[in-house]
């Protein structure tokens, strides 16, 4: 499981800025972090690689998002003795 922790570059115009942020915590693959300004952090757990690529994809095209930076990428494994 794809694990990324991402850095947004907003829009400055407020409304637009919220509504990328009510998109993206409609998606239960997303974790929204504090908006910082203009950044706002995020971490996407996704199923496999392509998920991970479609939803950073996904991200570019919403207008107001204008950078997507890669902070971290892991890739976690299902522990057999998780519950």
């Amino acid at each position: 499981m794809p694990v990324n922790g991402l850095l947004l570059t907003l829009t400055p115009e407020p409304r637009l800025a919220e509504q990328v942020r009510t998109a993206i915590a409609e998606r239960p693959e997303a974790e929204l972090g504090k908006p910082e300004g203009i950044y706002q952090p995020l971490v996407v757990e996704t199923a496999d690689v392509r998920a991970a690529h479609e939803f950073h994809e996904w991200l570019e095209a919403l207008e107001g998002v204008g950078q997507v930076d890669v902070i971290y990428v892991g890739f976690e494994e299902p522990s057999p003795t998780a519950p």
